[in-house]
Formats: structure tokens, C-alpha cells, sequence
């Protein structure tokens, strides 16, 4: 049996590593850090040589192939394509989509760090090594309309600075005592607020604003983002 987890993130300044047109001709850069919160994933033998993936839904097929997950299907497809059926499940410390805050790279970095561990990859696995494999999955096979920073950071977790340009990216950790301490400022300053249901932002978003407004203002906290 084999757990696999990485953090959700947080982007605080900068941005454009999903515009390949801008960074190809000049730098960009982001500045965010990894949560505390994560996304867990446990992961075994199939008992009964199917593949049974267990998150927002349940899938059970004979092939990898077949499976909806596209994440679990086009990693396996693309590092570890004889790998024996597996039943995988996914749990998150937070809402697995629709928050902003990199889910699906949490898990497809925690994935492919477990697909990597399955090809014989040591137990030390650099965040490079892993980001890189998270890339190729979310940005080259899947196509997906995201950037870098998200990948980058929730493999590396800590507080980082990314800097990218036609070369490729760069990451620049935070020392241990800087990332504690914004760690430490943003949990006594922020709120992170999660509205479920849609239809209350649409009909009343003005009330809902103000509300969140008022709780900020009595705990003393900045009122980041909705």
C-alpha cells in the first residue's frame, strides 16, 4: 500500500506562466506558497486485477484506458504504462474543484510522485523531477488553460518564487524562517472563505460581500479574496 500527498497553493503576486507568447520573449515571475491544508491519496494492488478509482465519483474498468479520471489516465499512459491495476482513492483538506487553489496539481503531482516511486525512482524525489512529470500530464497531454505556478508550487510546497522565461523555469525558495513566519502572518491576517452553493454569489452577491466584509473587520483580518 503506498500514500501519496502534495499542498494546495496560494499565488500572492505576479503571474503570465500560462501566456507562453509573453514569457518565450520576456521574464515572468510569481510569488505564492503552499498550504497547509493537502490532498491525500492512497493507492494498492487491485485485488481482482480491475482498476477502481475512488474520488468526486466512483470508476471501476479493466483497462487503464477506460478510466474518466484524465490525471491518473494520461500519467499512467505516459510513465508507467504497463502498471497492474490499482484502486486508488483521493480524499482532500479542502473542496477538490472549482477554488483556485491548484487541486487538480496537487494531485497530479502527488500522482506522478507515486508513479515515479513505482518505476524505481528513490525515495528522495526532487520537486523538479516530480513538477516536470506534473507538467508534461496537465500542460502537454491534457492541454489544460492553466499556468506553471500552480504545478510548480504545490510540488515544491513552502513559499517560492518562480521565474520563468523561454529557458524554462526557475524556482527560488524561501529559507525555512522566512516562509514560517508569512505562514504565521497569513493565518493571524487572512480568511480563506468557501461558498458551495453558486446560486448564493449570483442572487446575492452584494449581501454575501458584506457579509464576509463585517466577519473580516470583527476578527481583524484582510479580506483577501472571494
Amino acid at each position: 500500500m503506498w500514500l501519496f500527498s502534495a499542498p494546495y497553493r496560494v499565488s500572492i503576486a505576479g503571474g503570465g506562466s500560462d501566456i507562453p507568447a509573453w514569457f518565450k520573449k520576456d521574464m515572468g515571475a510569481v510569488f505564492g506558497f503552499a498550504t497547509k491544508q493537502r490532498l491525500y491519496g492512497l493507492a494498492h494492488p487491485s485485488f481482482d486485477r480491475q482498476w477502481l478509482v475512488r474520488y468526486r465519483a466512483e470508476e471501476k474498468c479493466d483497462c487503464v484506458e477506460k478510466i474518466n479520471h484524465d490525471i491518473i489516465r494520461e500519467s499512467v499512459a505516459a510513465f508507467y504504462s504497463d502498471c497492474p491495476p490499482l484502486e486508488i482513492s483521493c480524499h482532500g483538506e479542502l473542496p477538490g474543484h472549482n477554488t483556485g487553489l491548484g487541486a487538480s496539481s496537487a494531485f497530479s503531482a502527488g500522482f506522478c510522485s507515486l508513479l515515479l516511486h513505482l518505476t524505481g525512482w528513490r525515495e528522495d524525489l526532487l520537486p523538479e523531477i516530480v513538477a516536470l512529470h506534473a507538467a508534461k500530464v496537465e500542460l502537454g497531454k491534457l492541454k489544460r488553460d492553466m499556468g506553471l505556478q500552480e504545478i510548480y508550487t504545490c510540488s515544491y510546497g513552502g513559499a517560492n518564487l518562480l521565474i520563468f522565461d523561454k529557458e524554462g523555469p526557475e524556482v527560488y525558495p524561501l529559507n525555512s524562517n522566512a516562509t514560517e513566519a508569512l505562514s504565521q502572518y497569513v493565518l493571524e491576517h487572512c480568511a480563506l472563505i468557501y461558498a458551495p452553493e453558486e446560486e448564493t454569489l449570483r442572487g446575492s452577491f452584494k449581501d454575501f460581500t458584506q457579509n464576509i466584509a463585517s466577519v473580516c473587520e470583527q476578527q481583524e483580518l484582510t479580506r483577501a479574496s472571494v
